[in-house]
C-alpha cells in the first residue's frame, strides 16, 4: 500500500521536477560570412557532404586579426540540386549569401558562440549549412 502512495505522490509532483525554461538570448553578430570564409580555406572549399567534416571542428583561425575556434561546420544539399562539386564558397556566391551576418548566441556566462546557418538564408532551396565559431581570448 506504501509504494501505491509513493507512486501517486510522484506522479502528482513530477511537473516539478522538472527544469526551467532556458532561454537563449540571439542578437546580430558583426561578423560577414565572407570574412569567415576569407580565413578558412577549408570550410571555403568544402564540398556538400552528409557527413561532418572531422579536420574542421576545433580549428583556429583569425578573422580581423581575432582568433576564433571553430566549434562545428556542415554542409549538406539534402534537394540533390547542386553538383557535388560545388565549394561552399562557390554555393554562398551564387545565393548572395556572403554578406550575410552571424548570429551571436550567450548559451551560459562566458560561453558565447557566432554562427551562420541555412535558417536566415531567405532562399528555401534545400541546402542545410551551419556553423558555429567561439571567439578565443576573452575566458
Amino acid at each position: 500500500m506504501l509504494k501505491h502512495l509513493m507512486i501517486i505522490v510522484c506522479f502528482f509532483l513530477s511537473p516539478l521536477a522538472y527544469g526551467k525554461e532556458v532561454k537563449v538570448k540571439v542578437e546580430e553578430g558583426a561578423l560577414k560570412l565572407a570574412d569567415f570564409l576569407e580565413a578558412c580555406d577549408e570550410v571555403a572549399n568544402c564540398k556538400p557532404s552528409s557527413r561532418v567534416q572531422p579536420d574542421i571542428p576545433g580549428k583556429i583561425i583569425f578573422i580581423k586579426e581575432v582568433p576564433y575556434e571553430i566549434r562545428f561546420f556542415s554542409f549538406e544539399d539534402t534537394s540533390g540540386k547542386i553538383p557535388l562539386d560545388t565549394s561552399f564558397y562557390t554555393y554562398a556566391k551564387q545565393k548572395d549569401l556572403l554578406s550575410m551576418k552571424s548570429s551571436v548566441v550567450s548559451i551560459l556566462p562566458g560561453i558565447e558562440f557566432e554562427s551562420f546557418d541555412f535558417r536566415h538564408n531567405p532562399i528555401k532551396d534545400g541546402v542545410y549549412f551551419s556553423m558555429a565559431l567561439r571567439k578565443l581570448g576573452n575566458n
